[in-house]
């Protein structure tokens, strides 16, 4: 089970990534390296119930991540991950759809290390990813 700070290591690591968010489904950030954190994990949070009502509403199976475009190319991808959400900013010469593979990725990653070890994402309190 990762903790954040090895989250945090481990997602900065993924290409085309270059800031990240981790914030719970409340919007409490855990970890980041970022600025405006809180503004961002309230905007994110928004951001996927308005997506996940959407989802719902047009039948589709599930949401694998929201793209906000921003100036310079530095788009803001949201992905939902189980009780929490992960927000990233991309390098602006990376394109969106490669960040986002490299970020599925890195969750499928994730969620499989967690489930052969038995643990679930939150877990530990505040610690435990």
């Amino acid at each position: 089970m990762a903790t954040k700070e090895q989250f945090a290591e481990q997602i900065a690591r993924v290409p085309g990534v270059k800031n990240y968010l981790l914030a719970r489904g409340d919007g409490r950030v855990l970890v980041h390296n970022l600025a405006g954190a809180e503004r961002l994990a309230s905007m994110m949070v928004i951001g996927g119930l308005c997506s996940e009502r959407i989802r719902a509403l047009s039948g589709l199976n599930c949401l694998r991540y929201l793209v906000l475009g921003r100036t310079g190319q530095e788009n803001f991808l949201v992905f939902p991950l189980e009780k929490y959400l992960l927000g990233v900013v991309q390098h602006p010469e990376v394109p969106p759809g490669e960040v986002a593979q490299g970020v599925s990725a890195f969750i499928e990653q994730l969620l499989r290390s967690r489930n052969s070890n038995g643990g679930a994402p939150g877990s530990r309190k505040e610690e435990g990813l």
